[in-house]
């Protein structure tokens, strides 16, 4: 029995520290606090000994996918291979995993995976997308904008973000998606279009959740506002365009500065990006630069080399400015992150940059092409047929919207021998945020070796910040609990009225030997409390050891001195006992 007893009670700890993570870890912004106590590796290497149809898995699963929601989390999973143990779950236990476990498995190889890969398993893939889909046309229709499984809309969205990079998913969704009901292109899009009007709003309550939503639909529909074939059906619906046009000209709305992962960009970016896309579609206005203001900017003296790049790639973009410094006699050299001092449209910037330029220097990577920034630069740069050569670092990358591989002239391959430690910010256009010139500015390659101490005063930063946060943890932990303890006691037959009573009764008087102290519980008639404390046989002036509620209000009170700060029965003890009495009860 005892040690059945101790089974039960390890399931009940093991259930309370995993339901504790998985709250924690919903919270996106959280999810950095959780990587640096193992979390990530423990929950892989649970999740492969225990039996997957158990409901210890579904936690553990859960946990897995919402630490796949944030670019820290995604990094640490694949670390430790998260995306190969997830695949290989899926494969070896179709008929042990349900649809919720299947699906957040399936969303978390999602978030983990890059369009190469996606495509690779083209099968299991649309069969997420018609979930997907499925989840956000219910979320929709409903009021709290929950679907099946109680999902926020915002979550297949975020996924459905990551997906878009890739047109191929893009294509499937719009097109060839199974739903119920069945969606044709324009009804697909004019969902989409639809929830973003419902969310429009966020940025005025300053509701994260709501603008996190909001920033993901305004990145699906720049997704889409790429493809010719589609765009035309964004730039006919004119509220749509109004509202478009106000997110990205009005400087007055207030954001959240809440956490935006990779695969998207930020509202004024999103806006801003689509705006560019169907602006000679909606008011007939051309895109270009004017030549006068091109002519007032360039130099005749040297040609000029512009560079493209991902801001992921930053300490691989320092070791080209160091080589391309070495012959800054022959040209100049643009980038962006010597024109982002200013409030002013970085876009505008860049398309100057890129006009003004003899040479488009792209920096080709995996980051590159998921980000939809660099694919406005790649664009603009060959509507403008400027000559490009594109640096590949290491394997080419999985691209395919980048056809202009095929007919660039030149081609320079790099190939690392160690992986470099780079910065996961994505590339930031038209605007800037501090945390984004932070860590621009904070990535200057270091030729003389010093990048040891910078990761040993890293580190230190990281346990210190740690620490800190798990003191707050806990605070909130035991903060909970006593809301909880407060909550039971409010619903019990404890009423806190008392409190309310004149300041004389709270003297304190020590009880004689006689006195038998005991505990008036008030959910009961003042009769019986007035008949009980008349029973009670002691010396005048000595205390009644009792608590109730406001009946001194009701009755005389000259010979009763009492003491309200007691309550028996929840374990407390009163200032004039050295033990527990069991209290005299009334019913």
């Amino acid at each position: 029995m005892d040690t059945e007893q101790e089974t039960v009670l390890d399931y009940q700890t093991t259930d309370c520290i995993l339901s504790f993570f998985w709250n924690l870890s919903d919270r996106i912004v959280i999810v950095p606090w959780l990587l640096g106590i193992g979390l990530v590796k423990t929950m892989l290497e649970c999740l492969q000994k225990i039996p997957i149809s158990s409901e210890t898995a579904r936690q553990i699963i859960s946990i897995i996918h919402n630490i796949s929601r944030h670019d820290e989390g995604t990094d640490e999973l694949n670390k430790f291979d998260g995306l190969v143990i997830l695949k290989n779950i899926q494969s070896n236990n179709s008929e042990a995993l349900d649809n919720l476990k299947s699906l957040l498995v399936s969303m978390a190889i999602a978030l983990l995976s890059t369009p190469k890969q996606i495509r690779s398993d083209n099968k299991r893939m649309n069969r997420i997308l018609n979930q997907l889909l499925q989840i956000t046309i219910q979320a929709a229709e409903a009021e709290n904008h929950r679907g099946e499984y109680a999902f926020h809309v915002s979550e297949p969205l975020a996924v459905l973000t990551k997906l878009f990079v890739d047109d191929h998913s893009l294509e499937y969704v719009l097109s060839h998606a199974e739903t119920e009901p069945q969606l044709d292109v324009t009804s697909t899009i004019n969902l989409f279009v639809d929830l973003f009007m419902k969310f429009r709003g966020a940025f005025v309550q300053k509701n994260q959740l709501e603008q996190f939503t909001c920033t993901a639909l305004l990145n699906i529909l720049w997704s889409i506002s790429f493809q010719d074939r589609y765009k035309t059906k964004l730039a006919q619906n004119k509220n749509f365009l109004k509202t478009i046009h106000s997110l990205a000209m009005d400087n007055g709305e207030e954001t959240i500065d809440e956490y935006v992962p990779r695969s998207m960009e930020s509202m004024p970016k999103a806006a801003n990006g689509i705006l560019y896309n169907l602006k000679e579609i909606s008011d007939g206005k051309k895109t270009e630069i004017s030549d006068s203001q091109l002519l007032s900017y360039t130099s005749d003296k040297k040609p000029m080399i512009m560079i493209s790049y991902a801001h992921g790639n930053n300490l691989f973009c320092d070791r080209i400015l160091i080589e391309l410094e070495k012959k800054r006699s022959l040209f100049e050299i643009w980038i962006d992150r010597d024109h982002c001092t200013s409030n002013e449209d970085l876009w505008e910037k860049i398309a100057l940059g890129i006009k003004q330029s003899n040479l488009v220097l792209c920096l080709l990577s995996q980051e590159y092409y998921d980000s939809k920034s660099c694919r406005k630069e790649a664009t603009f740069a060959i509507k403008r047929q400027k000559s490009i050569i594109p640096v590949y670092l290491g394997e080419p990358g999985d691209c395919d919207w980048l056809e202009l591989l095929k007919t660039i002239e030149a081609t320079i391959k790099t190939t690392q021998t160690q992986p470099l430690q780079q910065p996961t910010e994505q590339h930031t256009i038209p605007t800037r945020s501090k945390k984004q010139t932070d860590t621009v500015t904070s990535t200057n390659f270091d030729g003389n070796g010093n990048n040891d101490k910078y990761s040993i005063n890293h580190i230190t930063f990281i346990c210190r910040l740690i620490s800190n946060n798990l003191n707050r943890i806990y605070f909130i932990y035991y903060f909970l609990l006593i809301i909880l303890v407060l909550i039971l006691l409010n619903h019990s037959n404890v009423s806190w009225t008392w409190r309310s009573l004149h300041p004389s009764f709270y003297a304190i008087y020590p009880a004689p030997s006689c006195c038998l102290p005991g505990v008036v519980y008030f959910r009961q008639t003042y009769i019986q409390v007035i008949d009980y404390l008349n029973s009670i046989k002691c010396h005048n002036g000595y205390a009644i050891d009792t608590a109730f509620d406001d009946l001194p209000k009701r009755i005389h009170l000259q010979t009763y001195l009492v003491e309200p700060n007691l309550v028996h029965h929840i374990g407390l003890y009163s200032r004039l006992r050295h033990m527990y009495i069991n209290p005299y009860l009334l019913d």
